[in-house]
């Protein structure tokens, strides 16, 4: 009869998300936590907001849906009165 024993070992590992993964993060994050991410984007970038919007524009990669939402945000970007 062999002595079977259990280790409880703790593993850390550190894994960059997927774009689909963080997408999805993203969009299932609340209003507020949205609001402060784009914040938080344009504190980062401020000194190339406008080069960069350029970049991703005329990426090959950016889908017709990525520049209908990228129309989207830019429509939306005035509070509701």
């Amino acid at each position: 009869m062999s002595d079977h024993r259990s280790i409880t070992r703790q593993v850390s590992v550190e894994v960059a998300p997927t774009i689909e993964e963080l997408a999805a993060m993203i969009v299932h994050m609340s209003n507020g936590d949205q609001a402060r991410l784009i914040s938080a984007m344009a504190e980062e970038a401020k000194f190339s907001v406008t080069r960069q919007l350029q970049y991703v524009t005329d990426c090959p990669l950016l889908t017709k849906e990525g520049r209908a939402l990228m129309r989207l945000i830019g429509d939306y970007s005035s509070p509701t009165p």
